[in-house]
Parts: C-alpha cells; sequence; structure tokens
C-alpha cells in the first residue's frame, strides 16, 4: 500500500510539474507568437511605406519628364518664334535699306532734274 501511495503521490507531483511546466511554455510560445506578430506587422508597415515612397518617386519623375519635355517644345517653340523674328527684322531691315536706296536715286534724280 504504501508502495501505491508514493507512486500516486509521485504522479501527483509529475502533473503538477507537467502542468506547470505547459503553462509556461504556452507563456513563452504566446510571447513567441506575439513578437513575431509584431514584427510581421512592422515589416508589413514598412513595406507599405516603401511602395507608397515608391510610387510617390515614380509619380514625381513622370511629372518631371512631362515637364521637362513640356520645356523643350516650349523651347522649340520660342527658337520657331525667335528664328522668324529674326528673318522678319532682316527683311524689314532689307526693306528699309532698299527704300533708302530708292529715296537716294529719287532723290538725285529731282537734283539732276533741278539742274
Amino acid at each position: 500500500r504504501w508502495c501505491w501511495e508514493e507512486a500516486d503521490r509521485v504522479l501527483k507531483a509529475a502533473r503538477t510539474r507537467w502542468r506547470e511546466a505547459d503553462a509556461e511554455a504556452s507563456k513563452w510560445r504566446m510571447s513567441v507568437e506575439d513578437d513575431i506578430d509584431d514584427k510581421v506587422e512592422a515589416a508589413e508597415r514598412s513595406f507599405a511605406a516603401a511602395a507608397e515612397a515608391r510610387e510617390k518617386a515614380e509619380g514625381e519623375a513622370k511629372a518631371a519628364a512631362r515637364g521637362e519635355a513640356r520645356a523643350g517644345e516650349e523651347r522649340e517653340a520660342a527658337e520657331v518664334v525667335a528664328a522668324r523674328a529674326d528673318e522678319e527684322r532682316q527683311a524689314m531691315e532689307k526693306r528699309a535699306l532698299e527704300m533708302a536706296d530708292e529715296a537716294e536715286r529719287r532723290n538725285r534724280r529731282f537734283e539732276d532734274l533741278l539742274l
């Protein structure tokens, strides 16, 4: 009978230790799971922030490219306008010289007629 009582006491003690160890293991497991969850959430937030930053940078790069293209087009248009204005100025100068020459010829002809 003493053997059975001792075995029962050892069994109860073992069950108690097992429950305590199981409770400790559950706490540790939950702690580890919480840490993993926290790290996963932090990684997801970092990934989302990186994706947002990439999209923003791509949008800014596209806008800059559009602005550069527009500026190039405007520069080309301004060069065309400037070239036309220069051609018109040269034509007007040429016409003014022709008119001055014509006026001088007429003036000489008039003076020749007076003499």
